[in-house]
């Protein structure tokens, strides 16, 4: 019995200690403190490290600043007199910078910019922040609004405008009946280099100009190839003809054909070996025959 309690002891503490140096969204609160850290409680306002052990409750806790108790499990509180940053702040568009987050007359308001892809939704009109009702709860921000899917910007800054495209934007993946990589997609002096039909297929591969409000290309955006008909094929780029069987070489010199499923084009399955005849020596430029 004694044996079996010392054993579960072990086993207990083995767990603890893995616990605290995962710090999982599951860690026990005191295992936090175990491990030099605080723990950041499973609350709305907490952001994504809700539940789980943080290094610091002001930026990785949200509304959180630590209780100061110094017990065994110190924990992120809601601040008495700050406010905090929105925790979905740059998924919004927003960037913030400086500022005093001290509730009431305190206040100092952050600076706003809107962030990739985000633009002033009034031009001239810079992003706010507005001080929070209460503390321990999250400021305003306004003023920015995102890019249409269609458009692009290069980098946030003070005054950041959504443009179209410069160049077109491929597929994912390549419709049936062509084959990449493209080239030159700049939508100036469009000459897009490097598509061809697929194997299976023939014709010449077209591939028309997009528009820079609209640059992704589409299947429909690929012309000019066709599927070969039954009973024919191509390889890239080729032209589709009537393949034939495939017949077996009169001269198989040191090779063994170990087994013929069949000689057909399209579904060809012979399988070889090396015959016996001594050790084999082989490089990439260079496989001879020792002896």
């Amino acid at each position: 019995m004694k044996t079996q309690c010392l054993l579960a002891v072990i086993i207990g503490l083995a767990a603890r200690a893995a616990a605290t140096d995962t710090c999982a969204a599951t860690t026990a609160p005191a295992l936090c403190q175990t491990d030099g850290k605080k723990y950041c409680p499973d609350h709305a306002d907490a952001g994504t490290n809700a539940g789980s052990c943080v290094t610091t409750c002001s930026s990785d806790c949200g509304a959180y600043v630590a209780d100061g108790s110094g017990d065994d499990v110190d924990k992120c509180v809601v601040s008495t007199t700050d406010c905090f940053a929105p925790t979905d702040l740059l998924e919004d568009g927003y960037v913030a910078s400086g500022g005093t987050l001290t509730a009431g007359n305190s206040w100092a308001t952050p600076t706003i910019t809107c962030a990739d892809n985000f633009e002033r939704t009034v031009s001239g009109t810079a992003p706010a922040a507005t001080v929070c009702s209460s503390a321990g709860t999250a400021y305003t921000v306004t003023g920015c609004t995102a890019c249409a899917a269609t458009l692009s910007i290069s980098t946030a800054g003070t005054e950041p405008t959504c443009a179209v495209a410069d160049d077109c934007v491929p597929p994912t993946t390549l419709p049936a009946g062509y084959a990449g990589p493209q080239q030159s997609l700049a939508i100036s002096g469009w000459a897009v280099t490097g598509i061809t039909c697929a194997a299976g297929y023939e014709g010449t591969a077209a591939v028309a100009v997009c528009t820079g409000a609209d640059p992704v290309l589409t299947s429909a955006s690929y012309t000019g190839c066709t599927e070969c008909s039954a009973g024919q094929t191509s390889t890239a780029g080729g032209s589709c003809a009537t393949f034939t069987d495939c017949t077996a070489p009169t001269d198989t010199t040191g090779y063994v054909v170990t087994s013929q499923t069949t000689l057909a084009f399209d579904t060809f399955d012979v399988a070889v070996t090396v015959a016996a005849r001594g050790a084999l020596w082989s490089s990439a430029s260079s496989p001879k025959w020792l002896s």
